[in-house]
């Protein structure tokens, strides 16, 4: 079929034009009614004149597939109707112009089979897109094109696509330089779309990917430590689960290829090792985090007989759970009891190198006399607001050798605010290459035994005899200036609630957990201030002594400010009138 003659082109609404020999169109035709152009499978077709697109305002369909043509010309982006533009299988087109992003309405963009390697910025600007079609297969005669590709979708175009409700990634398996994919997924069943990871072959190629996975609204404060933030992005194969339900197979099925594994506000598993312990066996880092159902971390029961029969009897007896496991971060978890239940696997956890638990109210049992026989690698362990906790270690009595040392690369303990903690390990030898001991406010531990620590005294240690009953009592080979400061934020909260450091609230903490807490679940100041004042202070003072509070609390020493600066702050409010009411402090962070 010929092309209408140039007269004609101006009548049309729609011209199909496919699989014709066309080697050449018009300059620039006019047409000002047309919608639709489907010039798709001319082989022939090389280029296209920068002015063809001029005369075409209500052009809304554009499909270039299957042609010959190596740039697209600079008329085609003053389309302001277009709503869907085909070019698969332009097998020389290797280019898009960062113009893409003048087409505002475009709602289809199909680029399959293209040697187009990176999109630009720009495409973030298509926020009307439902449908986006890539594909990332460069073919070998193509030169070195496809060898200095870096990032293929700038990071933040996908979140930017806010309508997007198809996204299609065409991956050669044979594709080395492909090695990296970040990837937010709103609902676990888009997972399903990603096919690579049943591929050996792909999954061994692709050498680094993160994927959230789930709901991940923003809160105004989040009770994840900003370190664990850079410790989740260090790792080169993680997946973030957030706000879950159940245990899809699909997570199942990705997690057998993560290295790090961030498990976030998860409503009803019960234990980690619902997720399978044999899907774990790459883990290097685990975060879990405010999963509220959560009473276990590792079940060594769950694997009765009948499961048992499932797995191959060679492998059962080899297997080791969270073998690989070095990093295991805990926090925020209101059911938790216990981190390993049942007798431990020879193995099991035995490269852990660091260990933190933060805020687990019922949490009883940290350490098993047969579990801390698998954990010669840990070097790290940190336990905070953790009310239940009398010892590190629980055991029956079963007579030890007096020279048998546990916890042998152990180089640093961090204790805070223990009130029941009496012991450090239940008279069991620990720790005898430990470094530094921290213990803050764990006023029931009255020394930490020699016959327990059995280090070297600590280098430049000065140990006060009534040390451990101090507030802020910190021990970091020496007593620091910024353990005072941890000292008057105490102080400080005392005066804020009219509370004592070792008065229990309801929900079981202590007064440093309860500042702490009322900042993470975003209360109002209001509740917190002593209700004997009334209204008879200065509701900004109020905030900025919560906001100093805070600061001075931090567990982290050089996060402390130093006294000079606490002086400096508390000057100005010392001439703030005290008049206050509940609606000039109800922001619930305690800003203004």
């Amino acid at each position: 079929m010929e092309p209408p003659e140039v007269t004609q082109w101006q009548t049309y609404t729609e011209i199909y034009l496919m699989e014709n020999r066309l080697t050449e169109l018009p300059q620039d035709p006019r047409c000002p009614v047309l919608l639709v152009l489907f010039l798709n499978r001319n082989y022939k077709l090389r280029t296209i004149s920068q002015s063809f697109f001029d005369c075409m305002p209500a052009l809304e369909i554009l499909n270039l597939s299957r042609t010959r043509i190596k740039s697209l010309p600079e008329s085609l982006f003053g389309l302001s109707c277009l709503k869907r533009l085909f070019l698969t299988h332009c097998e020389m087109l290797s280019v898009l112009p960062p113009k893409i992003g003048e087409l505002q309405q475009l709602e289809v963009l199909d680029m399959e089979g293209t040697e187009i390697m990176d999109l630009p910025q720009e495409v973030a600007k298509l926020t009307k897109l439902t449908c986006l079609e890539l594909s990332f297969c460069p073919r070998v005669n193509r030169g070195t094109k496809s060898a200095k590709a870096n990032a293929l979708i700038p990071q933040g175009t996908l979140s930017a696509l806010s309508q997007l409700e198809e996204l299609s990634i065409d991956v050669n398996p044979e594709d080395e330089s492909l090695d990296t994919l970040k990837m937010y997924l709103p609902r676990v069943e888009h997972l399903r779309k990603f096919k690579w990871f049943g591929t050996f072959k792909v999954c061994r190629l692709l050498s680094h990917f993160k994927f959230i996975v789930g709901s991940h609204d923003e809160r105004i404060m989040s009770c994840l430590p900003v370190d664990l933030e850079f410790e989740i992005e260090r790792w080169d194969r993680s997946l973030k689960y957030v706000n879950g339900v159940g245990v899809p197979i699909d997570i199942q099925k990705m997690l057998r290829h993560a290295t790090a594994f961030f498990l976030d506000r998860h409503t009803d598993v019960t234990k980690l090792s619902d997720f399978g312990i044999e899907n774990m066996e790459q883990l290097k880092c685990c975060i879990i985090g405010e999963c509220n159902e959560i009473r276990v971390i590792i079940d060594g029961t769950m694997y009765d007989e009948t499961d048992r029969s499932e797995i191959v009897s060679e492998t059962w007896d080899y297997m080791r759970f969270l073998e690989s496991l070095e990093y295991l971060y805990v926090y925020h978890m209101k059911s938790l009891r216990c981190i390993y239940e049942g007798p431990p696997r020879r193995g099991s956890l035995s490269h852990l190198k660091c260990l933190a638990l933060v805020t687990c109210p019922q949490l009883t049992t940290i350490f098993t006399l047969d579990l801390l026989k698998n954990l010669d690698s840990l070097e790290e362990l940190k336990v905070e607001d953790c009310p239940h906790v009398s010892s590190l270690v629980t055991c029956e009595d079963t007579p030890i050798d007096d020279s048998t040392h546990f916890l042998a690369n152990m180089k640093r303990i961090s204790l805070f605010s223990l009130p029941e903690l009496i012991s450090i390990s239940s008279g069991l030898r620990i720790a005898p290459n430990l470094e530094r001991m921290s213990i803050i406010d764990c006023p029931n531990l009255k020394s930490p035994s020699p016959d327990e620590i059995c280090c070297s005294p600590l280098t430049g240690a000065k140990v006060h005899p009534n040390l451990v009953k101090l507030i802020g009592y910190c021990v970091e080979g020496c007593i620091s200036v910024k353990s005072d400061v941890y000292s008057f934020g105490v102080v400080l909260s005392e005066i804020l609630t009219g509370r004592k450091p070792y008065d229990f609230t309801d929900d079981g903490l202590l007064l440093v957990g309860y500042v702490r807490s009322h900042l993470e679940k975003e209360r109002s100041l209001y509740e917190l201030i002593d209700s004997r004042l009334g209204n008879q202070f200065s509701g900004k003072g109020a905030q900025i002594t919560f906001q100093l509070a805070v600061r001075c609390l931090q567990m982290d020493p050089d996060a402390r400010p130093w006294m000079s600066e606490v002086v400096e702050v508390l000057k100005t409010i010392q001439d703030l009138p005290y008049t206050a009411s509940t609606s000039n402090i109800q922001d619930k962070t305690g800003k203004r």
